[in-house]
């Protein structure tokens, strides 16, 4: 292996044995840890949280590995101006994650906390094309980032049920298949205007005190859904477009919703002007 000086940095080639040894694929997350002195052990972090499992105890290189990971991931604290730096980064796409992107995005301060990111290997910057994309670490962001996405699911959630028993009190003697349907599954998707203006009087308090929404989308249809069902169902599917996902198949699979589901979020979505149906069942983000 040689050491390759390249954009003011240096750089390590990896043999091909090597890859081969690590199954190393692109977009792996790697990561060097000191053994003392000038002697690192370098890794995929898969492998690291494998070794950290194993019994190889008898091993004093290993052993000293695993309790000098051990002290890192410990150590691992960030500030809360850290934290909404990376919450700012994670608002990009993956793929539009770039230098410039990000830059952009940040102020001068903001700027400075990223540099430190950098040096604190919280935040990598690696060459994808002609490109540099920012990468967020595995580990920091389940720490700092999944924990708070998942606490605003459980808040969500408790708004939602209490959402739908006021509903359910609202709705409960309407004899109306449509209004089961909306109860159910938190959406109905009608043909005609019509269809849409009697189910709407129907729905008139609901709607009125703001839990029920009705728009008419591009196809020509009415979707009218649970105010809890858009916002339940909303940040997934913003999610995976941010990883590059458009089309509808692919992002009502990867959110765990119908289709159908899947395009009335989108298209209550695009009428606050967060997303757009550049063609027919694909969609980007504004």
């Amino acid at each position: 292996m040689r050491v390759y000086k390249q954009n003011n940095k240096l750089a390590v080639y990896l043999s091909r044995e090597v890859v081969e040894k690590l199954g190393l694929h692109e977009d792996d997350e790697v990561d060097f840890f000191s053994l003392g002195g000038e002697t690192f052990i370098f890794a995929k972090k898969s492998d690291i949280a494998k070794m950290l499992a194993s019994g190889k105890e008898g091993n004093p290189s290993i052993r000293e590995a695993k309790d000098t990971i051990q002290k890192s991931r410990k150590e691992i604290m960030l500030s809360q101006e850290e934290i909404n730096v990376l919450k700012k980064m994670d608002e990009l796409r993956y793929n539009e994650r770039t230098r410039e992107n990000v830059n952009r995005r940040l102020n001068q301060d903001e700027r400075k906390i990223l540099h430190e990111l950098e040096e604190k290997k919280v935040v990598n910057l690696f060459s994808k094309g002609n490109s540099e994309l920012y990468s967020i670490s595995n580990d920091i962001y389940n720490k700092f980032l999944m924990r708070k996405q998942q606490k605003q699911e459980r808040a969500l959630e408790k708004v939602e049920k209490r959402e739908r028993n006021e509903i359910s009190n609202l709705i409960s003697n309407i004899d109306d298949d449509n209004v089961r349907a909306l109860e159910k599954d938190g959406f109905v998707v009608l043909g005609s205007e019509s269809e849409a203006s009697l189910l709407s009087t129907k729905l008139e308090e609901s709607i009125r005190r703001g839990f029920v929404l009705g728009t008419r989308a591009f196809n020509k249809k009415y979707y009218i859904a649970l105010r809890s069902f858009i916002e339940k169902n909303g940040p997934k599917l913003v999610a995976k477009m941010r990883e590059g996902k458009t089309r509808i198949e692919d992002l009502s699979r990867d959110a765990g919703i119908s289709e159908e589901g899947a395009r009335a979020v989108l298209y209550f979505l695009a009428e606050s002007g967060e997303v757009s149906e550049k063609k027919r069942d694909s969609f980007y983000l504004a």
